[in-house]
């Protein structure tokens, strides 16, 4: 026989090391038998049967076995089991195995499991997950997806038999069977490695495209570029750490049925890079998750998949409810909140002109509907996402008042502010759902203390004049400028709200070029020259702009114009 340092083939003799497996896994403690792909077997166990669970690998220290998720969390923790009592070779296990569990005679259980054979056919949800992520592939969202299908199925056969036969199915793979009560049993078999070596001197590999073991034809183009997408994505992830990286392949590399394509990476690694290093950079692969990769894992945290269907060019639109504690919930109207700069509003108005009747009577009502069963109280909104065809969606809810209160205001005529106050001071909403009623168009800017030319950095100093056109009917300015006052660094760019009221929308547009071309502030830069150029823009005019309009359209144009502008200037003093 050989020496257990070398038995490295699975004895089909010995029976009392399935039965001390099974018993082992029956008891409070964390173990793990592996059997690597070069063949070697290893136990792994720590002295009290324990385990630990850092919280990510960079605090893994000294040698064990990891279960590490793909993202760490209290449902799924990152487990360590330290190679405090260890084992090597078929000999070493049994007789450690002697020395931890009593195994009676009797105690053989079926060596294959029986019950249902697994179905081929995708579940309902795993089809619309597909046709869903398809799509966000076609788009570009993503550049590599994975999905993963689960069956629940009775499981008769033995951990310890089953262990030692996928050792023989699997030659090539690195085989496990791991214990520990902070995650259960598992079984698993895989051909990849993620990462090996010692020293300097590392390892890895790309493990991606996958067929029959029979097809003998040449590989798809679309293996070769899934297998290509992997290898990039590893050796983009390995230079900050390494440096002489070594590439062979891709090959064709057997798994048990199937067969992938493989790429070896070979590295040395730079000072002060570990194995934790290492494993932090590469994990989990796109080849078992997808790209982008913190896209990629936000949707497979969970063993619920969580999908969100990807709208191109929404706009943005807000219900403003509020509610007291005596049951009374109401919808105030909804704003449209579309013109949008780096994901932050720059005009509201209320209401939205693009919302059909039917639509707008649907949205309000499922608002007024959830701040009921809620029973929530005071006031906040209900924010969605409405698409090009009609549909829309539920984003979030602030429970707050929001800055755009004041279109809400001047449409409804109901004083927020108050209305507010005298929920909190526990006394019933002084209006029903039938008092409230839109009346006209209302716009709001928000001034900030910015420059839009210079990317929306920020201006800070001292104001030093400061006119406010104020006393027209359908107009309002709320700020707390005045002159001497100084603008900080320290707190949010929004200086003043412009906000004008109109029989439509045409004429409160015309209200707000009146305000913001009288208004004057000196002493800082704001963007109330920018907000004047929008209320002049034809597509803003027509109503016709989505969330991304702002940023992808008229900023370029409008400092394309500004450029011709100052060219112009220079060439004509």
């Amino acid at each position: 026989m050989s020496s257990p340092q070398h038995q490295t083939e699975a004895p089909r003799t010995f029976s009392f090391i399935p039965r001390a497996l099974d018993a082992l896994a029956s008891e409070a403690g964390s173990f793990a038998v592996y059997r690597e792909p070069d063949g070697m077997v290893r136990m792994t166990r720590q002295k009290d049967g324990g385990c630990s669970a850092p919280e990510n690998p960079a605090e893994l220290e000294g040698s064990g076995f990891v279960m590490a998720p793909f993202a760490s969390g209290l449902d799924t923790p990152l487990i360590f089991i330290r190679d405090e009592q260890g084992a090597t070779g078929w000999d070493e296990i049994r007789d450690l195995l002697r020395a931890l569990v009593s195994v009676p005679a009797d105690a053989v259980k079926p060596s294959s499991p029986t019950g249902p054979v697994l179905s081929d056919t995708p579940s309902p949800s795993y089809a619309r997950a597909f046709s869903l992520f398809h799509d966000a592939l076609v788009r570009g969202v993503f550049r590599k997806i994975v999905l993963a299908r689960s069956q629940s199925v009775p499981f008769t056969c033995s951990p310890g038999h089953a262990f030692l036969n996928a050792c023989r199915r699997y030659p090539n793979a690195m085989v496990s069977l791991v214990h520990s009560p902070a995650c259960g049993t598992w079984l698993g078999a895989t051909p990849e490695i993620l990462v090996k070596g010692g020293g300097s001197s590392w390892q890895s590999m790309a493990l991606a495209g996958t067929r029959p073991f029979t097809d003998t034809e040449p590989w798809s183009a679309k293996n070769l570029e899934e297998q290509a997408l992997v290898s990039r994505y590893i050796r983009d992830r390995l230079s900050p750490l390494c440096r002489g990286i070594e590439t062979r392949g891709p090959w064709t590399a057997p798994a048990g049925s199937v067969q992938h394509l493989r790429t070896d990476f070979f590295f040395d690694a730079l000072p002060g890079v570990s194995a934790a290093g290492f494993v932090a950079a590469l994990h989990p692969t796109p080849a078992v998750c997808g790209l982008p990769q913190d896209e990629a894992r936000a949707s497979f945290n969970d063993d619920q998949m969580y999908l969100e269907q990807y709208l191109a060019h929404p706009r943005h639109i807000e219900v403003q409810v509020i509610g007291d504690q005596y049951g009374n919930a109401l919808a105030l109207g909804e704003r449209d909140c579309t013109i949008q700069a780096r994901h932050q509003k720059v005009i509201e108005e209320a209401p939205a002109a693009v919302l059909p009747a039917p639509v707008r009577e649907a949205m309000l009502a499922q608002s007024e509907q959830a701040a009921a069963q809620l029973k929530y109280e005071g006031l906040g909104t209900i924010e969605f996402l409405y698409n090009e065809d009609g549909s829309y969606y539920f984003m979030e809810m602030n429970t707050r008042i929001q800055v755009e209160h004041t279109v809400t205001e001047m449409v409804t005529g109901i004083d927020l502010v108050k209305a507010q106050l005298v929920v909190a001071a526990g006394e019933a909403l002084p209006f029903t759902q039938a008092d409230i009623k839109a009346q006209g168009v209302a716009i709001e800017c928000r001034i900030n203390a910015e420059d839009p030319k210079r990317g929306f950095f920020p201006s800070t100093g001292k104001v030093t004049y400061l006119y406010l056109p104020v006393g027209n009917l359908g107009m309002r300015i709320d700020t707390a400028l005045y002159p001497g006052v100084t603008v900080s660094p320290y707190y949010d760019s929004m200086v003043a709200k412009v906000i004008a009221h109109g029989n439509d929308r045409q004429e409160a547009i015309s209200r707000l070029r009146r305000l913001l071309n009288e208004m004057v502030i000196t002493g800082i830069t704001t963007n109330q020259n920018f907000h004047l150029a929008i209320l002049n823009d034809p597509v803003f005019n027509e109503a016709t702009f989505t969330t991304n309009y702002l940023e992808q359209e008229f900023l370029p144009r409008w400092k394309g114009e500004l450029a011709s502008e100052t060219l112009q200037g220079e060439k004509h003093p």
